[in-house]
Protein backbone atom coordinates (compact mmCIF):
# COMPACT_ATOMS: atom_id res chain seq x y z
CA UNK A 1 0.00 0.00 0.00
CA UNK A 2 0.98 3.51 -0.41
CA UNK A 3 -0.12 6.77 -2.73
CA UNK A 4 1.24 8.33 -5.70
CA UNK A 5 1.11 11.65 -6.86
CA UNK A 6 -0.78 12.92 -10.00
CA UNK A 7 -1.41 16.35 -10.98
CA UNK A 8 -5.10 17.49 -12.53
CA UNK A 9 -5.74 19.52 -15.79
CA UNK A 10 -6.00 22.74 -14.18
CA UNK A 11 -2.48 22.28 -12.13
CA UNK A 12 -3.20 20.99 -8.47
CA UNK A 13 -1.32 18.21 -7.34
CA UNK A 14 -3.34 15.12 -5.97
CA UNK A 15 -2.22 12.50 -3.92
CA UNK A 16 -3.99 9.05 -4.37
CA UNK A 17 -3.82 5.80 -2.28
CA UNK A 18 -3.57 2.68 -3.08
CA UNK A 19 -3.13 -1.09 -2.39
CA UNK A 20 -1.21 -3.89 -4.46
CA UNK A 21 -1.91 -7.46 -4.08
CA UNK A 22 -0.79 -10.56 -6.38
CA UNK A 23 1.20 -7.45 -8.57
CA UNK A 24 -2.50 -5.87 -9.55
CA UNK A 25 -2.80 -1.91 -7.68
CA UNK A 26 -5.88 -0.62 -7.24
CA UNK A 27 -6.93 2.83 -6.40
CA UNK A 28 -8.41 2.70 -3.03
CA UNK A 29 -11.80 5.23 -3.16
CA UNK A 30 -11.60 8.80 -2.60
CA UNK A 31 -13.87 11.62 -3.28
CA UNK A 32 -10.85 14.55 -3.37
CA UNK A 33 -7.65 12.25 -3.12
CA UNK A 34 -6.08 10.21 -0.75
CA UNK A 35 -3.24 8.69 1.20
CA UNK A 36 -2.93 5.32 3.24
CA UNK A 37 -0.90 5.26 6.34
CA UNK A 38 -0.71 1.71 7.60
CA UNK A 39 -1.88 -2.33 6.80
CA UNK A 40 -2.32 -4.94 9.29
CA UNK A 41 -1.49 -8.04 9.00
CA UNK A 42 -5.01 -9.39 6.91
CA UNK A 43 -5.12 -6.44 4.30
CA UNK A 44 -7.35 -3.84 6.27
CA UNK A 45 -5.50 -0.48 5.43
CA UNK A 46 -5.97 3.06 7.39
CA UNK A 47 -6.22 5.79 5.62
CA UNK A 48 -7.45 9.55 5.17
CA UNK A 49 -9.33 11.57 2.01
CA UNK A 50 -9.73 14.50 1.43
CA UNK A 51 -13.53 15.60 0.71
CA UNK A 52 -12.96 19.16 -0.49
CA UNK A 53 -10.26 20.41 -3.57
CA UNK A 54 -8.71 22.79 -2.59
CA UNK A 55 -8.69 22.20 1.50
CA UNK A 56 -9.59 25.32 2.23
CA UNK A 57 -8.74 27.02 6.15
CA UNK A 58 -9.21 25.27 9.30
CA UNK A 59 -13.06 25.64 9.33
CA UNK A 60 -13.45 24.10 5.97
CA UNK A 61 -11.14 20.96 5.87
CA UNK A 62 -13.49 18.09 5.83
CA UNK A 63 -10.48 14.91 5.47
CA UNK A 64 -11.68 11.93 7.01
CA UNK A 65 -10.13 8.51 8.40
CA UNK A 66 -11.61 5.36 6.73
CA UNK A 67 -11.14 1.89 7.10
CA UNK A 68 -10.58 0.14 3.76
CA UNK A 69 -11.56 -3.77 3.60
CA UNK A 70 -12.92 -4.51 0.84
CA UNK A 71 -15.12 -1.43 1.14
CA UNK A 72 -14.30 1.92 2.63
CA UNK A 73 -16.06 2.84 5.68
CA UNK A 74 -15.77 6.37 7.24
CA UNK A 75 -14.79 6.67 10.58
CA UNK A 76 -16.56 9.97 11.70
CA UNK A 77 -14.90 12.16 14.01
CA UNK A 78 -14.48 13.66 17.57
CA UNK A 79 -17.58 16.57 16.76
CA UNK A 80 -15.70 18.62 14.55
CA UNK A 81 -15.11 18.53 10.31
CA UNK A 82 -11.92 16.22 9.67
CA UNK A 83 -10.20 13.60 11.01
CA UNK A 84 -7.09 11.60 9.88
CA UNK A 85 -5.76 7.94 10.38
CA UNK A 86 -2.76 6.80 11.75
CA UNK A 87 -1.95 3.26 12.55
CA UNK A 88 -3.84 0.29 12.73
CA UNK A 89 -3.68 -2.99 14.41
CA UNK A 90 -4.63 -6.56 13.53
CA UNK A 91 -7.94 -6.34 15.23
CA UNK A 92 -8.30 -3.36 12.91
CA UNK A 93 -8.53 -0.99 15.75
CA UNK A 94 -7.35 2.41 13.89
CA UNK A 95 -5.92 5.19 15.86
CA UNK A 96 -5.65 8.85 14.78
CA UNK A 97 -6.40 12.40 15.69
CA UNK A 98 -10.11 13.98 15.16
CA UNK A 99 -11.26 17.96 15.43
CA UNK A 100 -13.10 18.81 18.45
CA UNK A 101 -15.16 21.51 16.63
CA UNK A 102 -16.40 23.23 14.17
CA UNK A 103 -13.05 25.48 13.86
CA UNK A 104 -11.26 22.49 12.89
CA UNK A 105 -8.01 23.74 15.22
CA UNK A 106 -8.43 21.84 18.38
CA UNK A 107 -7.84 18.64 18.26
CA UNK A 108 -7.33 15.68 20.47
CA UNK A 109 -6.71 11.71 19.58
CA UNK A 110 -9.34 8.86 19.39
CA UNK A 111 -9.25 4.73 18.98
CA UNK A 112 -11.47 3.43 16.78
CA UNK A 113 -12.99 0.10 16.48
CA UNK A 114 -16.40 -1.64 14.30
CA UNK A 115 -17.54 -2.28 17.72
CA UNK A 116 -17.19 1.03 19.45
CA UNK A 117 -16.81 3.34 17.04
CA UNK A 118 -13.98 6.54 17.52
CA UNK A 119 -13.41 7.52 21.00
CA UNK A 120 -11.25 10.17 22.11
CA UNK A 121 -8.01 9.37 24.69
CA UNK A 122 -7.12 10.85 27.49
CA UNK A 123 -4.77 13.67 26.98
CA UNK A 124 -5.06 15.53 30.57
CA UNK A 125 -5.61 18.64 28.96
CA UNK A 126 -3.10 18.61 26.50
CA UNK A 127 -2.82 16.92 22.81
CA UNK A 128 -2.56 13.59 21.79
CA UNK A 129 -1.13 12.58 18.31
CA UNK A 130 -1.47 9.04 18.55
CA UNK A 131 0.57 7.23 15.76
CA UNK A 132 0.63 3.46 16.15
CA UNK A 133 -1.16 0.97 18.31
CA UNK A 134 -0.34 -2.67 18.74
CA UNK A 135 -2.86 -6.09 19.08
CA UNK A 136 -3.11 -5.08 22.72
CA UNK A 137 -4.12 -2.03 21.66
CA UNK A 138 -0.90 -0.21 23.51
CA UNK A 139 -0.55 2.85 21.60
CA UNK A 140 2.00 4.82 21.08
CA UNK A 141 2.71 8.58 19.91
CA UNK A 142 3.06 11.94 21.14
CA UNK A 143 1.79 13.91 23.71
CA UNK A 144 1.97 18.36 23.84
CA UNK A 145 1.36 20.32 26.60
CA UNK A 146 -1.31 23.54 25.90
CA UNK A 147 1.57 25.62 27.32
CA UNK A 148 2.55 27.96 24.44
CA UNK A 149 6.16 27.14 22.82
CA UNK A 150 5.28 23.56 25.03
CA UNK A 151 7.84 20.64 23.09
CA UNK A 152 5.74 17.48 22.37
CA UNK A 153 7.30 14.47 23.83
CA UNK A 154 6.75 10.77 23.50
CA UNK A 155 4.19 8.85 25.34
CA UNK A 156 1.82 5.62 25.23
CA UNK A 157 -1.44 4.54 26.52
CA UNK A 158 -1.55 1.35 28.16
CA UNK A 159 -5.30 0.69 26.65
CA UNK A 160 -7.54 3.49 25.48
CA UNK A 161 -9.05 4.49 28.79
CA UNK A 162 -5.67 5.12 29.86
CA UNK A 163 -3.66 8.44 31.00
CA UNK A 164 -0.65 8.69 28.50
CA UNK A 165 2.64 8.74 31.12
CA UNK A 166 5.58 10.59 28.88
CA UNK A 167 8.16 8.49 28.32
CA UNK A 168 11.45 9.31 28.71
CA UNK A 169 14.07 11.85 27.63
CA UNK A 170 17.37 11.39 26.20
CA UNK A 171 20.26 13.11 28.34
CA UNK A 172 20.49 15.44 24.96
CA UNK A 173 16.86 15.12 24.05
CA UNK A 174 14.46 18.20 23.88
CA UNK A 175 11.67 16.81 22.05
CA UNK A 176 10.48 13.41 21.53
CA UNK A 177 8.66 11.43 19.40
CA UNK A 178 7.44 7.62 19.54
CA UNK A 179 5.80 6.32 15.84
CA UNK A 180 5.73 2.64 16.44
CA UNK A 181 4.88 0.06 19.47
CA UNK A 182 5.42 -3.91 18.55
CA UNK A 183 3.54 -7.36 20.36
CA UNK A 184 6.17 -6.88 23.39
CA UNK A 185 5.46 -3.04 23.75
CA UNK A 186 8.72 -1.69 22.35
CA UNK A 187 8.21 1.22 21.20
CA UNK A 188 10.59 3.03 19.01
CA UNK A 189 10.88 6.79 17.77
CA UNK A 190 13.50 9.49 17.17
CA UNK A 191 14.41 12.58 19.96
CA UNK A 192 15.89 15.64 18.86
CA UNK A 193 19.03 17.44 20.10
CA UNK A 194 19.68 21.39 20.67
CA UNK A 195 20.81 21.65 17.14
CA UNK A 196 18.06 20.46 15.25
CA UNK A 197 19.95 16.87 14.75
CA UNK A 198 17.57 13.85 15.35
CA UNK A 199 18.59 10.23 16.51
CA UNK A 200 16.36 7.60 16.55
CA UNK A 201 15.24 5.82 19.91
CA UNK A 202 14.19 2.59 21.14
CA UNK A 203 12.09 2.51 24.70
CA UNK A 204 11.98 -1.09 26.43
CA UNK A 205 9.15 -2.06 29.54
CA UNK A 206 11.32 -1.92 32.42
CA UNK A 207 11.64 -5.76 32.69
CA UNK A 208 13.18 -6.23 28.94
CA UNK A 209 15.70 -2.85 29.91
CA UNK A 210 19.48 -3.74 29.48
Amino acid sequence: MGEYRYVLPNGTARYQAFRIKDGVRTDLAAVSGSYAAAVNPVGQIASTHRRLEPPGRASQRTHRAFLEDGVITELGTLGGQWSQAEGINGDGHIVGQSALGADGVLAGGYIWSAEEGMRRLPDAGGLAAPKAVNDDDVIAGTHTCTAAGAAGHAAFWAGPGAAPPLLPDPATGTATMANAVNAQGEITGWAEAPDGSRRALVWRPASRSS
